[in-house]
């Protein structure tokens, strides 16, 4: 496992996952696309194989229900460890660091110190706490 990378069996072939920052950007794609029931573990392994594929310009072979599919596939089958490894890699990337790292400094700035939001990342301040 590199950093960020695992390499599965997954729909019958060999499949790269990567962490990246397209993976977080798919991750949060998904959620406010809404819990539709699927396993977090499937929108984990979906979001890894986007980053794949964005790093390496391709285009995916693949939806997003296939994906949950292959998962539950494994869920169900004697080798869960495989999904483990798949946190442990996504845990040990850099765009997880990344999330804690700016989780830190959310907390910082609750207690009193100053913090710059990433480009795109919603601000405490909302357009109805500014106008009274």
């Amino acid at each position: 496992m590199k950093d960020g990378l695992i390499t599965l069996q997954l729909g019958g072939k060999e499949r790269t996952l990567k962490f990246n920052m397209r993976a977080l950007e798919t991750l949060s794609e998904v959620k406010l696309a809404g819990d539709i029931g699927l396993s977090s573990a499937a929108v984990v392994v979906y979001a890894g194989l986007i980053g794949w594929h964005y790093a390496k310009q391709t285009q995916p072979d693949f939806t997003f229900e296939d994906v949950s599919e292959w998962v539950e596939d494994i869920m169900l089958s004697e080798d869960r460890g495989i999904i483990s490894d798949v946190n442990d890699c996504f845990e040990r990337s850099r765009a997880f660091k990344f999330i804690q790292e700016n989780a830190k400094k959310k907390g910082q700035q609750s207690s009193g110190q100053t913090f710059t939001p990433s480009p795109g990342e919603p601000s405490d301040l909302s357009p109805a706490s500014t106008t009274n």
